[in-house]
């Protein structure tokens, strides 16, 4: 009896679910209302242009897809399998932020809930080593992400097993030139995506849609039928920036090559004949034309005349358009100019913060999205199969614009003795010990209740004196990097040496003793008289009373200082 009434259930349920997706589908019924049953869908965009006329023609576009393609190849993908199902849903649960805040507790996460999996035995394991005969993990992250950079899509053809215990599961995956791969769509009830053509010249291949990971940015262009179901290349919307920059580079081009003719040079006529001006014509080239004798001046012994007809790449604007072209270029990648060699973007600590937001906002975002498509496509089969819970993840611990932060990180939990040893350990990226599954308790460490109320306010106001701080405004830091720039491009002597190790403590976010938190206020209160708010005068000058001032966190790094030094006296 309790078979049949679960069996019923399991009907009710699946016809609801039945009725449910066919609802669901008049959607796209209505989307692809022209489109027949089992029919590919034509790109709006062309993505061959994309290809040929950006990346292999542009060289700033180049030179931005393969920033991020490079910076992505270089993190290591390792295969898990859970252990702890609550711990793993807290880690998936985490923000993207927390991988810039909260980097010791995704570390942590991640180490309690997850073990690695290395065994050469592994199918999937295999599959990362090697993806195809051809490739390693790498170049095959780098082919992916490089075409969905360019066309906003990427596509993956896993190769099945045929035979054996794992029949049905990918055994290799090759990434399938997007600007020549076709969707193939049916807007019956069924299926929406029913697969995929690839079409090179007369020459067609068919998959079916299980055999094919799409990759693709959110489009949201439904002109054509079905032309939502491809991704939106940035490209697209970088249209009249790539034709820009192209006609810049041409223009530039075109100046070079014919350098020499910069003018008409002209006798006077009642000088010259026919004959004469053909021998100087012919002369001229011989000797000044060409981009080796760009400058050269002519002597004449007669009376002659020049008129200027050409204009120099900085004449015509040439440069500054080229470098407003990468400019925009770089904001629709969500990419820092500095790190391609932007001249007016070239200061130390931009490259350096333009480096780590590269991972940040760009690469690692790029990265989650194809592990979770992994997961979902890939993996998911591989545990239906075994019964096992593998998931795919890469390594964060192999990003080294992260890694700057194991000094401040080292900084939190060293004096942290309610972590045990082995936290602490997962928090600097180290492996577990089991001698350090324990907590560390300071032998100095007594209970408030044995201490009268002299011993207690004598040991809090210690403490205090020994503790460092960090909690200083972000508006100090900022002002302190403002003054670190301003002097590294109008260079003074405006500033002590104390000042500049100051400055670079604040923009770095080191942590203060307090001893340093009083003397930055006793120094800020006495250099707030010459503060004038601006690091130059109205001569241009600099302020040296601005510029110190500024060295050392400014108005905001004052006022948090009186507020900590009160708080502790206070204590």
């Amino acid at each position: 009896m309790g078979n049949l009434v679960n069996r019923i259930q399991r009907d009710a349920q699946a016809l609801a679910s039945a009725m449910q997706s066919k609802q669901a589908n008049r959607l796209y019924q209505g989307l692809l209302q022209f489109t027949g049953n089992d029919y590919p869908i034509l790109q709006d965009d062309n993505l061959k242009e994309h290809v040929h006329k950006g990346y292999l023609f542009n060289p700033d576009l180049y030179s931005i897809v393969n920033l991020i393609t490079n910076a992505s190849k270089g993190i290591d993908w390792v295969l898990y399998e859970v252990k702890d199902q609550k711990k793993f849903r807290k880690y998936k649960s985490l923000p993207s932020e927390a991988k810039e805040y909260q980097l010791d507790k995704v570390w942590r996460l991640k180490e309690q809930s997850m073990e690695e999996v290395h065994d050469p035995n592994n199918q999937l394991y295999r599959l990362m080593e090697r993806p195809n005969p051809l490739q390693g993990w790498g170049e095959f992250i780098e082919n992916a992400l490089g075409f969905k950079l360019i066309t906003g899509n990427s596509f993956i053809h896993g190769v099945l097993l045929e035979n054996g215990a794992n029949a049905g599961l990918v055994n290799e995956m090759w990434v399938m030139p997007s600007q020549y791969t076709r969707i193939v769509a049916d807007k019956g009830y069924q299926a929406i995506v029913k697969g995929y053509t690839l079409e090179i010249g007369s020459r067609k291949v068919r998959f079916n849609e299980d055999e094919v990971l799409h990759l693709k940015y959110w489009n949201p262009d439904y002109e054509a039928d079905g032309a939502h179901l491809y991704g939106l290349s940035p490209l697209r919307a970088a249209t009249r920036v790539i034709q820009q920059s192209n006609d810049a580079y041409t223009a530039q081009a075109a100046l070079l090559k014919n350098s020499g003719a910069q003018g008409i040079l002209s006798v006077d006529p009642e000088h010259m004949t026919a004959e004469t001006a053909s021998q100087l014509e012919s002369s001229y080239y011989n000797k000044y034309a060409g981009p080796g004798k760009r400058g050269r001046i002519i002597i004449a012994g007669a009376k002659m005349d020049w008129k200027q007809i050409g204009m120099s790449p900085v004449d015509l604007n040439i440069l500054e358009s080229q470098k407003f072209s990468l400019r925009d270029l770089c904001n629709i990648y969500n990419v820092n100019s500095a790190l391609l060699n932007d001249p007016d973007n070239k200061v130390y600590n931009n490259v350096r913060e333009a480096r780590r937001a590269l991972y940040m906002e760009k690469v690692l975002p790029e990265l989650d999205t194809m592990r979770d498509e992994f997961n979902r496509w890939l993996v998911s089969k591989y545990n239906e199969k075994t019964g096992k819970t593998y998931y795919l993840d890469y390594d964060l611990e192999s990003v080294p614009a992260l890694q700057a932060d194991m000094k401040l990180i080292m900084e939190q939990v060293k004096d942290a003795w309610w972590l045990t040893g082995n936290e602490r350990r997962v928090a600097m990226g180290y492996d577990t010990d089991p001698v350090m599954d324990q907590y560390f308790i300071p032998a100095g460490l007594i209970p408030t209740g044995s201490m009268n109320e002299d011993e207690l306010d004598k040991s809090i106001a210690e403490y205090g004196v020994k503790q460092t701080f960090n909690d200083y405004p972000k508006s100090a830091s900022d002002r302190a990097k403002a003054a670190i720039k301003f002097t590294e491009e109008n260079p003074n002597d405006c500033a002590t040496q104390v000042g500049k190790v100051r400055a670079q403590q604040l923009a770095n976010r080191e942590s203060l003793s307090y001893d340093t938190v009083k003397r930055t206020f006793s120094f800020l209160s006495r250099a707030k008289e010459y503060d004038t708010g601006s690091f130059t005068d109205q001569d241009g000058n600099p302020v040296c009373g601005s510029i110190s001032y500024a060295y050392w966190g400014g108005d905001s790094m004052r006022r948090w200082a009186e507020q900590k030094i009160k708080e502790i006296e206070n204590a």
